[in-house]
Order: structure tokens, then sequence, then C-alpha cells
């Protein structure tokens, strides 16, 4: 795979591989856009006061690094290769990431997969957990590199954000009514009203997975929404 392949204006690219559970392949692709983006990547680094180089996807990008390998550790449960899973998450996630900064939701989702790992247990519904790590991933590439291309779905979705939220259309999404979806956590929430200052405590009080990047850019924090006026 070449650096090209790793061009984040070709959605339709990382889309493919993604769709034939290549997700070793979807993890070249999204180290070769780090390098090939060297800009864009240098300005998203989650933990810029650590200033790792752009391209050091296991410290700039920690979340970007596990995802990808953890569907495909995922993949060798369900295929019942225990050993071959448990060798994977210990020498390719584990290892790797246990002194790398992690948010509660990169750690949480670690420890499940460890503990997967260590019963020999197989995904309850694999389809659903490849559709949650594609999610993941493009929710990830939208927040981090807002600037490309990520296809018609995603520019519907930001549209159909862009009154309810406001100021955090940046941070979440309208998904239809009062459900809603964060997508610094990937988590579904249900606003009832005033969804953007919800949203906007939600970011700043209870989101696990908020980065330094990421709080930099949020809006101010609000009175609550159920304070009287």
């Amino acid at each position: 795979m070449n650096q090209m392949m790793g061009c984040l204006d070709l959605p339709d690219v990382l889309e493919s591989l993604v769709a034939d559970h290549r997700w070793l392949h979807v993890a070249e692709y999204l180290q070769n856009a780090l390098a090939y983006h060297h800009r864009a990547a240098q300005a998203a680094i989650a933990y810029p006061d650590e200033a790792p180089a752009h391209d050091d996807m296991l410290r700039a990008h920690p979340e970007l690094f596990v995802l990808p390998r953890r569907q495909h550790c995922l993949e060798l449960l369900g295929e019942g290769q225990w050993e071959q899973a448990q060798y994977y998450f210990d020498d390719h996630i584990f290892a790797p990431t246990r002194h790398t900064r992690r948010t509660r939701y990169l750690d949480d989702l670690i420890a499940h997969l460890q503990g997967m790992t260590s019963r020999n247990e197989a995904p309850e519904n694999l389809a659903k957990e490849r559709h949650e790590t594609a999610r993941s991933i493009q929710d990830y590439l939208r927040l981090y590199f807002p600037g490309f291309d990520r296809g018609p779905e995603v520019e519907a979705s930001k549209a159909r954000s862009r009154e309810p939220l406001c100021s955090t259309a940046a941070f979440g999404e309208l998904i239809k009514g009062h459900n809603f979806r964060c997508l610094v956590c990937h988590q579904p929430l249900t606003l009832l009203n005033d969804a953007n200052n919800r949203m906007v405590l939600h970011l700043h009080s209870y989101c696990p997975n908020m980065t330094p990047a990421v709080r930099c850019r949020l809006p101010s924090r609000n009175r609550p929404p159920w304070s009287d006026p």
C-alpha cells in the first residue's frame, strides 16, 4: 500500500478496506494518512503537550492506533483462534499502549478486550462490533481532521446537526428527534431540550474520551439548561 493510499480526501478507499474487514490494512492506511497529511496531522495531535511526532500514531493518536487493531483481535476471537488472539493482544495492543496516555474510554476498551482474550470469549455480535469500530474511526477522523471530505453521509449528518447543536456541531450529531450522539466518546445521548447547552455540559463534565486537543476547541460552559433564568 503506497503513501497515496493514506489520502483522507479519498474516503471510498477507507470504506472499501472496512467493508472487506481488512483491519490491519485499515491501520496501515491510517498510519500512511498521518505521514501524507503531515501538516494537518501535526495540528491534530491529541496530546500536543507531549510533542510527539505527527506520524507517531501510538503517542499522537492512541485511539486511532487501537481501534483497527482491536477489531482485528475481535475477528480472531470470532474465528476461535484463541492463541493467535491472545498473542496479538499482548504484543500489538497491550504492550505498546501500556505506557501511553489514554482516556477512560480507551482504558475500558482495552480492559474489556483483555478480559475476552483471557477467557477465550468470542464477540456476541461481530457484525455490530464491525459497525461500531468503523463508526468510531469515522468519528475520529471527522473530529480531528475536520477539513477533509468524509463523504455524503457525513455531510448530511453535519447539515442535520447544525441547527440543534449550534456551537457543538463539530463534536456531536443529531440522529433523530431527541436522540444525539457524541463524536468524542461515540455514545448515544438523549437531549430532551436545549440540546446544544446539554451537549456542552456533557463534553466539559462527563465525556470519558476527552483529550487536550479537543478540550481546547470546546465552546465555553453555559449555565445548566435546567437552572432558573
